[in-house]
């Protein structure tokens, strides 16, 4: 029979075998003592004042039966019932909004009423108005704050409600579809413009290190969405997008009259940096056209989806497209961009060998005569590198860094030796955010929009040491 949690082990003592509790995700290393009480009675706080947003009685105990209110009395085990429970609730009621943005059948059916819902709890959080039953999630915030809010500090108060409104608007953000359609997408300019060197991103990058400060403009920009659609295509073409793609090429972006054309080929990396890259074409007189697939990473391999846990064959479609409509357009440039990790379709990670060779084939499939082949490397990553961590250590910035080692992908040497078998331009993006740590904030500006990708904003600001990057191949 299994131990109990509570056994005494003498030193040195045989050990045969060991206690495993039953719990979601995550095992703690403590329990509360009143656990079981807490989540029953965050379980009821929902059903009285959320259960309304909930389709039917079966929606609301599948939500029920997922156990989130466990969550408070695990991170909090040794606190006081009530503090426990109003994590408890906290973590509940941001999840509720989180599984209904996702679901395209509650608030994630239309993204403009989303926002306008959003709108309406950051109003109602944080002020004196007379709960409104009719508005349950407003009703629900108010109660949470009225518990919360005494127990903070002026300054805690402020980063709260500043973490409220940056998960709120990341919750609101424009999201893709089913069918890979962004949701009301904004634009943005790719227009003529001075960006900084590659020396000057670099002395960035240094100065950054030692920042500690969040700077009132990147506080201001915690809330902002990260608008990524281009603006001004031209020579658009009817295409046939049988993987519903992001982007499928049907449209140019840079210059007008630009006599060569290039092509980024990738995932949502693909996407990330084509504001850039149309700057970049735009400036060097090329033409661009995009194809990306969120989810997708580029190299040749079958892999899992991520929301279906179920072979990604729609990825496994676009490798297939994709290459074929590109080599149809002849570019003078092939860019691959990805995310450089992902689970393959039996539910493993690949080795380094694999992601290797999956890039290598992906590049053959690509390449014809006369087409320079280039690969702009994976970004660093990690968890705390979002608004969400610095809307939390707005003066001490250097809590959601990281030492470089860490937040440097492990697949890179695989992206580098790809890029050499076939002759292809490898340009590393991890000194554009690293040095001996890896930052969230450099040169006043954002780097992430969230744990895997960078800000509009800050692939805006590399633009130059990107365009510098590329320079063997577009010339």
């Amino acid at each position: 029979m299994p131990r109990s949690p509570h056994a005494q082990v003498e030193p040195h003592a045989q050990v045969d075998e060991f206690f495993l509790p039953e719990l979601p995700r995550l095992l703690p290393y403590a329990y509360h003592p009143q656990a079981a009480q807490i989540e029953t009675a965050s379980n009821g706080w929902i059903r009285r004042l959320l259960g309304a947003t909930f389709a039917d009685e079966p929606a609301l105990l599948f939500f029920l039966r997922q156990r989130n209110g466990i969550y408070g009395p695990l991170t909090v085990p040794h606190a006081q019932y009530q503090r426990a429970l109003d994590i408890a609730d906290w973590y509940q009621y941001v999840t509720v909004i989180d599984s209904f943005v996702s679901d395209r059948e509650a608030l994630g059916a239309s993204a403009d009423a989303a926002r306008q819902v959003f709108a309406r709890i950051v109003a109602d959080f944080d002020t004196d108005v007379p709960p409104n039953e009719a508005f349950p999630y407003g009703e629900a915030g108010q109660d949470l704050w009225r518990r919360i809010s005494p127990q903070l500090s002026p300054d805690q108060v402020r980063r709260l409600a500043t973490i409220v409104v940056v998960t709120i608007a990341a919750c609101s953000a424009p999201k893709v579809d089913s069918s890979g359609a962004a949701s009301s997408p904004q634009t943005v300019d790719s227009g003529e413009k001075t960006y900084p060197t590659t020396a000057q991103v670099l002395m960035a990058v240094k100065s950054a290190q030692t920042l500690s400060e969040l700077p009132h403009s990147v506080e201001a920009s915690l809330t902002q969405e990260n608008d990524t659609a281009l603006k001004n295509p031209f020579d658009c073409v009817s295409v046939n997008n049988q993987a519903h793609a992001e982007y499928f090429g049907d449209c140019a972006f840079g210059d007008p009259g630009g006599s060569k054309l290039m092509a980024v080929y990738g995932d949502s990396h693909a996407s990330m940096w084509a504001f850039a890259l149309a700057s970049v074409a735009k400036t060097n007189g090329w033409k661009l056209r995009v194809f990306s697939l969120g989810g997708c990473p580029v190299p040749n391999l079958h892999f899992i989806s991520s929301q279906t846990l179920a072979p990604n064959t729609n990825c496994d479609l676009f490798h297939a497209t994709a290459a074929d409509s590109i080599r149809e357009l002849r570019p003078d440039l092939v860019i691959l961009t990805s995310f450089s990790s992902e689970y393959l379709a039996e539910g493993r990670m690949p080795s380094g060998p694999e992601w290797q060779q999956g890039l290598e084939s992906a590049f053959h499939d690509v390449s014809q005569p006369g087409t320079r082949l280039a690969m702009l490397g994976d970004i660093p990553t990690w968890p705390q590198n979002d608004a969400r961590c610095l809307a939390a250590h707005v003066d001490a910035v250097q809590e959601c860094s990281v030492a470089a080692a860490d937040g440097t992908p492990a697949n890179l040497d695989a992206e580098k030796a790809a890029a050499a078998t076939v002759g292809a331009t490898y340009v590393s993006t991890i000194p554009w955010a690293c040095l001996e740590r890896c930052e969230p904030v450099i040169a006043e500006t954002r780097v992430f929009s969230n744990q895997y990708h960078f800000s509009r904003l800050y692939t805006e600001y590399v633009t130059g040491a990107l365009g510098e990057s590329l320079q063997p191949v577009l010339h």
